[in-house]
């Protein structure tokens, strides 16, 4: 049986924002950020509405935030 020696490249058009890189402040803010949300995860577990789970929004604001910046950056370099 033939095989196909055909290669497929993965195309991804997002922009990659790297947390708790860089800075030793940095990477702590970020290990400390998931540790509190690991804790308020299990207090919240099986105890609120799925809905209704904070854990996760730290995090999330987080995110954001970089990637807001990481966009940014990324439109001036295309505006040049």
């Amino acid at each position: 049986m033939p095989t196909s020696t055909k290669r497929h490249s993965v195309k991804y058009a997002g922009v990659c924002v790297p947390i708790g890189e860089g800075r030793r402040a940095e990477r702590e803010e970020y290990i400390h950020l998931t540790r509190r949300a690991s804790r308020l995860f299990h207090k919240e577990d099986m105890e609120v509405a799925r809905d209704e789970e904070t854990y996760h929004f730290e995090l999330g604001m987080l995110l954001l935030t970089k990637s807001k910046a990481k966009l940014k950056d990324f439109y001036n370099g295309l505006s040049r």
